[in-house]
């Protein structure tokens, strides 16, 4: 009986000081911040009979991203009454309403709220409405998570850009099938204009910096999906003119572990140079510092040299009794370095920045280059597809054709194209690239870059071509002979001819080469560009027929021309030429000729060109056959002037429709006479 009366006692006594902590802490520190007090959170709150209210989500430790839908949830009393929602950003020292009366169901869905930065103090808390000493909160905190991570990544503030140099801004993109808009501040932000109102949100877009002069530049990139999504460059960076006198460092780009150089270069220094000193400051998560060379300038000087200082900055300095005179320009020393960029992905840049000039070089203006990281390319596979197949070797021998230019729209215009196509490593792309990836194709062994790019030409060649005598207005051939074939399995040329008194209309192939696998030409006025390969030794004799010219002369035209040779590739690079020559002679006599030229181009696309001689005047029948003899298309039938004649066909049939890829005939019939040739029609 009295441990009964004693245990009733004690309870008394919790009961009252509850009661009393309770009324005190209301009383003086307000019931918004009843939760850090609460009786919960000292252990009382059990003690409290009808007060079952626990968080159970969030409850610490859950991520929700911004502007989700989420289900806040609680156990509830029992019975059930209404409570309050509150929740706060930090840790409970402040809080806001979510609902001021929800029923006590244990849930409630929340959308929730937008937030700027990803924020982790965040705390929910449940309360009796009835009752406001029966409150819990959240174990710990739980995150909000910023969705909008848009970031400027460059020009992110201290870069030197010149005015019309092409840089590319980057950002993170948040939207990849969205878009951003670009804008610029030359007063430090607080005016802005714009750079490009609507571009994808792909992380990168090239930029013709502006000739403007600014030290409080800033770059922003805005989404136009999330309009709030945006960020500004971290700092000012400079737009400016690199005006002498300077030192300048160049741009370097490349790939991971690639060896680069940076020239460190004067403009018309204003005095002369007896010893330098300075810091280039650089990225060391993109470069790795190597060594220091001597510059063009500074050759037979004493002493240049220099070390990693610390982290990211190279101190370099020289000496030597003989200056530089004032108002050179030149290299004083070299920067190597080698990418280390394992995390780098193509277009990612950083500045090369001086930070301090010293002696001779101080008080110079300075301009700072840049490092890019360059894509990544696989010698052979010219077009990016992943694989070397014939097409990478057709879009390198198209590379030759257009002076290493490629096409755009071609297929061939990818950004590797001449990197790739380069696969003799010789800094051209040539007929002999070409049949070395078509080769890799062939064999599935991969090109390599030779340990001696320059092939060495052992074979003494003669190319000839013929000299012809012809008439104004007439059709021209100019047969070309190669004397010695050995070792012959590519080769190139570059002919420049007179424009006024001729133009190019294509080529046959000769005895030689008769049977190679690529055989073809280009040309803009007065130039024509000839190469060709052979995956072997297709030849009939050592000195023969090597391929024969087809020009038109100009009407009316006079004189003599000369088919100049201006450029050899290949297996022809060390070939002796005896040029042709061309005497177009108005009151000559030609001897009688009926022919029909081979199509040029032959294989074609869209359309091809026949030429066609006749002798005298008569009545011409000019069609195309398919392989099953049916006529499929009649190009000419009507009474023609002797002389020469130019027909194009554009792959249309009789009926109107483009006719199949396939081999075609074209076949020409005059005066009980006829002549073929065979068309290959790709699509």
């Amino acid at each position: 009986m009295k441990i009964f009366e004693l245990s009733r006692g004690v309870v008394s006594c919790l009961i009252f000081f509850s009661l009393v902590l309770t009324a005190f802490i209301t009383a003086n520190a307000g019931i918004e911040n009843l939760d850090k007090y609460s009786v919960s959170s000292i252990g009382v709150k059990e003690s409290l009979q009808g007060c079952q209210l626990a968080m159970a989500s969030p409850n610490g430790g859950e991520t929700w991203d911004e502007g989700s839908t989420q289900v806040i949830m609680w156990t509830p009393n029992d019975p059930p009454g209404n409570v309050k929602l509150s929740f706060s950003r930090d840790d409970g020292s402040t809080w806001t309403t979510i609902i001021s009366s929800t029923p006590d169901d244990g849930r409630r869905y929340w959308t929730v709220p937008v937030v700027d930065k990803d924020e982790n103090q965040c705390l929910f808390r449940v309360q009796n409405t009835s009752d406001t000493s029966c409150v819990d909160i959240s174990d710990a905190p739980f995150t909000i998570k910023n969705t909008c991570a848009m970031e400027v990544i460059f020009p992110n503030g201290g870069d030197f850009l010149q005015p019309g140099t092409l840089r590319t801004i980057l950002w993170t993109p948040i939207d990849e099938s969205g878009e951003v808009k670009i804008d610029i501040s030359t007063n430090g932000g607080s005016t802005w204009s714009s750079i490009e109102a609507r571009t994808p949100d792909d992380g990168l877009y090239e930029w013709p910096v502006p000739d403007i002069n600014s030290s409080e530049t800033l770059v922003r990139v805005t989404s136009l999906s999330q309009l709030r999504c945006s960020d500004i460059s971290d700092a000012n960076f400079i737009i400016g003119q690199c005006t002498s006198p300077s030192l300048q460092a160049t741009d370097i780009k490349g790939v991971n572990a690639e060896a680069l150089t940076v020239e460190v270069l004067i403009h018309k220094n204003n005095k002369p140079l007896h010893s330098f000193g300075f810091e280039l400051a650089f990225n060391p998560e993109h470069l790795i510092f190597d060594s220091i060379q001597k510059g063009t300038l500074t050759g037979d000087w004493i002493q240049v040299d220099g070390a990693e200082s610390s982290t990211g900055v190279v101190r370099v300095g020289g000496y030597h009794s003989q200056p530089i005179p004032a108002g050179s320009d030149g290299c004083i020393a070299k920067v190597l370095f080698r990418v280390g960029c394992s995390g780098c992905t193509t277009r990612d840049q950083s500045s090369l920045s001086f930070i301090k000039l010293l002696d001779d070089i101080a008080g110079m203006n300075v301009c700072g280059g840049f490092f890019e990281y360059d894509t990544e390319c696989t010698l052979g596979d010219v077009n990016m597809d992943g694989n070397i197949t014939p097409a990478d070797a057709l879009c390198a021998f198209q590379l030759y054709l257009n002076g290493s230019e490629p096409a755009e729209g071609s297929g061939c215009d990818s950004e590797c194209a001449q990197k790739s196509a380069d696969v003799t490593c010789d800094g051209l792309t040539t007929p002999q690239d070409a049949r070395d990836i078509f080769q890799a194709y062939v064999t599935g062994i991969a090109p390599q870059c030779p340990e001696n790019v320059s092939k060495q030409n052992t074979y003494a060649r003669e190319l000839v071509f013929a000299e012809i005598t012809t008439q104004p207005g007439r059709r021209l051939r100019i047969p070309v002979r190669l004397d010695n074939t050995n070792g012959l399995d590519a080769f190139g040329f570059d002919v420049r001819y007179p424009a006024g008194l001729m133009s190019f209309s294509g080529l046959e192939p000769g005895t030689i080469t008769a049977e190679w696998e690529m055989l073809d030409a280009r040309t803009t006025k007065g130039f024509v560009r000839i190469g060709g390969y052979t995956l072997g030794e297709k030849f009939k004799k050592q000195s023969d027929d090597f391929l024969t010219l087809l020009f038109n002369v100009t009407p009316n035209a006079t004189g003599s021309a000369r088919l100049e040779i201006e450029r050899l590739f290949d297996d022809l690079a060390a070939a002796h030429v005896k040029e042709g020559y061309v005497n177009i002679d108005a009151g000559g006599r030609l001897a009688e000729n009926f022919d029909l030229a081979q199509n040029f181009p032959n294989p074609f696309n869209m359309s091809t060109e026949l030429v066609f001689d006749l002798p005298t005047d008569g009545h011409v029948l000019l069609v195309v056959h398919d392989i099953a003899g049916r006529v499929v298309k009649e190009l000419v039938n009507e009474q023609k002037q002797a002389g020469t004649h130019h027909i194009v066909w554009e792959g249309i049939g009789n009926s109107g429709i483009e006719m199949a890829s396939g081999v075609y005939f074209a076949v020409l019939h005059s005066a009980g006479r006829c002549k073929r040739v065979k068309m290959v029609l790709i699509k």
